[in-house]
């Protein structure tokens, strides 16, 4: 999909209160434009496929909630 056609489909379909990628202010630091993802799908990307995350994905599936053993008398 196309950076225009993801501007496109958010104009379209998200809240009028919902942040839009065409409206950013922009990067602190500079960085060379992508033709296909938006600042915002970069950035995305980037948390998602990082050490800190997925470490923290690991140790999401690994715990579990505590499960009630006993009913209490009605």
């Amino acid at each position: 999909m196309s950076k225009q056609r993801t501007y496109t489909i958010e104009e379209k379909f998200l809240s009028p209160y919902a942040q839009k990628s065409q409206a950013s202010k922009g990067r602190l630091k500079d960085e060379p434009p992508c033709s296909m993802r938006t600042d915002f799908q970069r950035d995305r990307d980037r948390i998602i496929y990082s050490k800190a995350f997925r470490r923290l994905k690991i140790k999401r599936r690994c715990s579990s909630l505590p499960t009630a053993t006993t009913t209490s008398p009605v």
